[in-house]
């Protein structure tokens, strides 16, 4: 879940009429119970939401040369509800400030796409199980392609907004390093948890973290994480609540692209406007 694309700073300027994010809400219960529902009308209520993120750090590894290196990105990301799930997707148009960084403006995006398995079928979920369906998405970058698809589900979870596990089985379609992959297996967890030292000062402790399994000789597995805290500054000046946040995300990566020992971390001071 990590993207990066090109002419960035003009990129920004396009896509910051577009953004997005996740948000979610949970009414929680004890049990779980699956219960049939006669000739249930599709599901109302769909909503869209979509949120422009900017954020600036350093710490990012090269290739060549080796060092480290800033950069600035702007992430555009989606979250939206249909009658028989959800779509999410995000681009990141990433600039790189070491001028020896080739290509020195590069995307990432990701698009996945929810169906929900008790609102095909017509049930209804209470409990500790959300919902549960099958998740399909695609990774893609300049030089990178991948396929996810597998089961998901979401539950409800004292303290969260969200808390979504999937198991995917992913496929590099397209390799950076021009290498002769095997089918591996991803683990996904997303997480969304606010909460509050008064009315005026609330946050979101809100990410994701990738296991992927290894994918042949000297490819070792990959673990990503990006957390973030965000503060709703938008609220504390009396305006709607997270319509504009400010806070921290810290990525890291172990054996990025499978290489072994290949890790990164940074640190990336994050600004963000809710559009719609």
């Amino acid at each position: 879940m990590i993207i990066e694309k090109k002419n960035t700073l003009a990129c920004l300027a396009i896509f910051g009429m577009l953004s997005a994010s996740p948000a979610l809400a949970a009414d929680l219960s004890d049990g779980v119970d699956l219960e049939p529902v006669a000739e249930q009308p599709a599901p109302s209520g769909n909503f869209a939401t979509t949120e422009l993120q900017l954020l600036y750090g350093d710490g990012f590894l090269n290739f060549a040369p080796s060092g480290e290196n800033d950069r600035l990105t702007g992430t555009v990301q989606h979250f939206s509800t249909w009658d028989y799930g959800n779509n999410f997707f995000f681009v990141d148009l990433a600039h790189n400030f070491d001028s020896t960084v080739s290509p020195q403006n590069s995307f990432f995006g990701e698009f996945n796409t929810f169906v929900s398995a008790p609102k095909v079928l017509g049930l209804e979920t209470s409990g500790i199980i959300r919902d549960f369906g099958v998740d399909a998405g695609i990774s893609a970058a300049d030089d990178f392609l991948a396929g996810l698809i597998g089961p998901r589900v979401s539950f409800n979870a004292p303290g969260f907004d969200v808390l979504d596990v999937s198991f995917f089985s992913y496929t590099n379609l397209v390799d950076p390093l021009d290498r002769d992959l095997d089918t591996a297996f991803q683990l996904t967890t997303v997480w969304d948890v606010p909460f509050q030292f008064s009315d005026r000062h609330k946050f979101r402790f809100t990410g994701f973290l990738d296991y992927v399994t290894p994918q042949g000789s000297g490819v070792v597995e990959q673990i990503v994480t990006s957390p973030q805290i965000r503060f709703d500054v938008s609220n504390y000046l009396g305006g709607p609540e997270r319509a504009i946040e400010a806070g921290v995300d810290v990525t890291h990566f172990t054996n990025q692209f499978g290489i072994e020992g290949r890790d990164e971390t940074t640190v990336n001071a994050l600004l963000v406007f809710k559009l719609h």
